[in-house]
C-alpha cells in the first residue's frame, strides 16, 4: 500500500497554489509544510508532497536506467 508519494518541484509557490485547490476538492488539506516541502493529504489516500531539490539544482525529471 502506498502511504506517499513525493513530486521534485522548483517553485514551491506555484505547486502549492496547484495542489491546494485539488486537496480541499479531495476533501482534504496540508499536513505538513517546512520551507522547502508541502505535503497534503485527504482521508483514506496516499498523501502528496512537494518538494525542492535537497542538493539545491534544479528539479529534472527522473530518467530510468
Amino acid at each position: 500500500m502506498v502511504g506517499y508519494v513525493t513530486i521534485g518541484t522548483n517553485n514551491l509557490a506555484r505547486a502549492a497554489g496547484f495542489y491546494d485547490p485539488i486537496a480541499q476538492e479531495l476533501g482534504g488539506g496540508r499536513a505538513m509544510e517546512m520551507d522547502k516541502f508541502i505535503a497534503w493529504e485527504s482521508t483514506g489516500s496516499p498523501m502528496i508532497g512537494a518538494i525542492t531539490p535537497f542538493d539545491g539544482k534544479p528539479a529534472t525529471p527522473a530518467i530510468a536506467p
